[in-house]
């Protein structure tokens, strides 16, 4: 199973809704939202007719139970299911109001909280059998570290029959290079599930954990809060391998721009396919439009996005 961490953004959910048409079926996309409202729910769902999950690091307490009230009291919502945060799960009162528990989100700084885990090792039973760990982004520089946390982690649950998504994502906030060069980076976050999970797979004693890889697609796992500051985007598509990010760039977006050769640059990739899912076909016919300044930055985003969930989802 595959876990694609979203945004409740156009082009994000854009993509989901076309992965979905591409009879993409093998994933449990999470999506985080900033409002706990009957909306916003009803939103997501008309785009994406599967099971999904709500990330809900950005709500405060209340809304979460809200949001859990909501979800149990409609049944047009009964697809939908809450990944409740760690910092929920340490509340006594908060279990008992809110019953069962399928999911729960441990990020970072939970791994590494003593109190936490010392919690945790006494409360084995109250645990949900789903357990999404966030390491947020990963490069080369503590790869090894993070999955030595990861795997030590798990030893809390020897023998234990969970499943695991271990999540995380790779492409930096900010790219180090200019606006019109492309950019490449190794797909750390595939790489740390691959550890993570052949080190479970070979001890015994974990390998009853089904490891699962989820990760933040195209998109940045780091928030970047542009408020007050002005945006110009950037003319390109990120494309994902089997082992690299590749953002394809064509300089900003303003004045005169070409899309077509960003398009061209990609449909001459050695492993391009253009029946491979909608992006590509997209991409392809992008490739041979007259229109060189077609699109926006929502739609080349759900370009990247669509392509990468239906790569990972196969």
């Amino acid at each position: 199973m595959y876990m694609p961490a979203l945004k409740n953004k156009q082009g994000e959910l854009r993509a989901l809704q076309q992965a979905e048409l591409d009879d993409i079926q093998n994933i449990l996309p999470l999506l985080q939202i900033n409002e706990a409202t009957e909306d916003v729910l009803t939103k997501i769902s008309s785009k994406y007719n599967g099971k999904f999950l709500i990330d809900t690091r950005e709500l405060e307490g209340s809304d979460i139970k809200y949001l859990h009230q909501l979800i149990s009291d409609n049944t047009e919502f009964d697809k939908i299911e809450i990944a409740f945060p760690a910092s929920l799960l340490e509340s006594e009162d908060v279990l008992s109001e809110m019953g069962s528990i399928d999911y729960i989100e441990v990020n970072k700084d939970y791994l590494e909280n003593p109190f936490f885990l010392s919690w945790l090792k006494s409360h084995i039973s109250q645990i949900p059998n789903n357990i999404i760990l966030d390491l947020g982004y990963v490069d080369s520089n503590y790869l090894q570290e993070d999955i030595e946390l990861v795997t030590s982690f798990l030893t809390i649950f020897k023998h234990a029959s969970k499943r695991v998504f271990i999540l995380s994502g790779s492409i930096p906030a900010i790219i180090p290079t200019k606006s019109t060069e492309n950019y490449e980076c190794p797909r750390f976050d595939y790489e740390l599930f691959k550890s993570i999970s052949r080190d479970c797979s070979r001890d015994f004693e974990l390998s009853n954990l089904e490891i699962n890889f989820g990760d933040y697609t195209t998109v940045s796992p780091i928030q970047i809060d542009y408020t007050d500051k002005k945006i110009i985007s950037n003319v390109q598509i990120k494309y994902t391998t089997s082992d690299r990010y590749i953002l394809v760039r064509n300089g900003q977006r303003k004045g005169n721009y070409n899309l077509s050769e960003v398009c061209d640059e990609i449909v001459n990739f050695a492993n391009f396919s253009k029946t491979h899912c909608w992006a590509d076909r997209y991409i392809a016919d992008l490739r041979d439009s007259t229109d060189t300044n077609r699109g926006n930055p929502s739609t080349w985003a759900s370009l990247g996005i669509e392509h990468h969930i239906v790569l990972c989802a196969e």
